[in-house]
C-alpha cells in the first residue's frame, strides 16, 4: 500500500516537473508590442472620438476598456503568457495614469441624515446603556438578596 502510494506521488512529481519543462515561456517583449501597437492604438482611436472632457465618464468608456481588455487578453495568449499578469498590470496603470489624469472625483454634497434616522441612531445606544445599567444594579441585588 505505502508502495502504491510513493509510486504515485513520484509519477505526479515526474508529470508536473514534465510539463513545467515543456512549457511554453511568456515573450514578454511580443507582450509588450502587441499591447502597446495593436491594442493601445485601437483604444485611442476609440477614445479620442470622445470630448476630452467626457474621457472621466464612465458609462460612456467603458466599453472601449472592455474592448482594451480583450485585446490584452489575446495578446497574452499569442504570447504564450498567462492572463493577467504583472506586465498587463503596468500596462494598464500607465493607460489610466495617460488618460484619467486630468479626472478628479466628484464633490460630493453631505448632509445630515433625514431626523428620525438621526433620532434612532443617538436613542438606541443611550437606551442600550441605560438597560444594561438597570441590568447589572437589579442583578447585584438579587444576588444580595439571595445571599
Amino acid at each position: 500500500m505505502t508502495r502504491c502510494i510513493l509510486r504515485s506521488a513520484l509519477l505526479l512529481a515526474v508529470t508536473v516537473l514534465g510539463l513545467a519543462l515543456c512549457a511554453p515561456e511568456c515573450n514578454d517583449t511580443s507582450l509588450w508590442i502587441d499591447m502597446r501597437e495593436t491594442c493601445y492604438s485601437s483604444f485611442d482611436n476609440h477614445i479620442s472620438t470622445l470630448n476630452e472632457s467626457l474621457h472621466c465618464n464612465w458609462t460612456l468608456t467603458y466599453r472601449f476598456y472592455d474592448e482594451l481588455t480583450h485585446c490584452t487578453k489575446i495578446a497574452a495568449q499569442l504570447s504564450k503568457c498567462f492572463w493577467p499578469n504583472e506586465h498587463v498590470d503596468q500596462f494598464f496603470m500607465e493607460v489610466h495614469r495617460t488618460l484619467l489624469a486630468e479626472c478628479l472625483p466628484q464633490p460630493v454634497a453631505q448632509q445630515d441624515p433625514p431626523d428620525a434616522i438621526l433620532a434612532a441612531l443617538i436613542s438606541t445606544p443611550m437606551l442600550l446603556t441605560t438597560i444594561m445599567a438597570a441590568l447589572v444594579v437589579w442583578c447585584s441585588k438579587r444576588s444580595e438578596s439571595a445571599d
